[in-house]
């Protein structure tokens, strides 16, 4: 996960927000982990992860055992039921994951931000991306 940090020195942060894109100049790894870091705070601020302070909803749901003598039917509905309930459970428990990571970030853990900044920044509107500066010296 460290690999972020052989990048060659200065580079371009570049955050995709939904009604601004910011540009910062990241000149060294201090200079990345407090960006994340302020743009981190600045989203907590603006109630960007709000639904990590409960359990938004989601909870985890028992699958319904199947009985050995039902028929087609039952089984089939049973089935559909347990697919859904699977799939509730797979969105809790990525849920818990991103909440468990965003409570380390809020306890002030600076790897812990870079963590949970960086797990999010393909997401919509919290996107961020590097873009390098080319040597002109070493085009020629």
């Amino acid at each position: 996960m460290m690999a972020k940090f052989l990048r060659k020195y200065p580079y371009l942060l570049i955050f995709n927000e939904k009604h601004w894109t910011g540009h910062y100049l990241v000149r060294s790894r201090e200079d990345y982990v407090k960006i994340l870091q302020a743009m981190f705070n600045e989203r907590r601020n603006h109630s960007y992860y709000s639904g990590y302070s409960d359990e938004n909803g989601l909870v985890f749901k028992e699958l319904s055992p199947i009985p050995e003598d039902a028929d087609q039917d039952t089984v089939t509905a049973l089935e559909v039921l347990n697919a859904d309930k699977k799939s509730n459970n797979r969105r809790y428990k990525d849920f818990k994951i991103d909440q468990e990571a965003f409570n380390e970030a809020v306890k002030g853990d600076l790897y812990a931000v870079v963590e949970f900044m960086e797990s999010r920044r393909n997401h919509q509107y919290e996107e961020f991306t590097i873009e390098e500066f080319v040597n002109l010296k070493e085009l020629l």
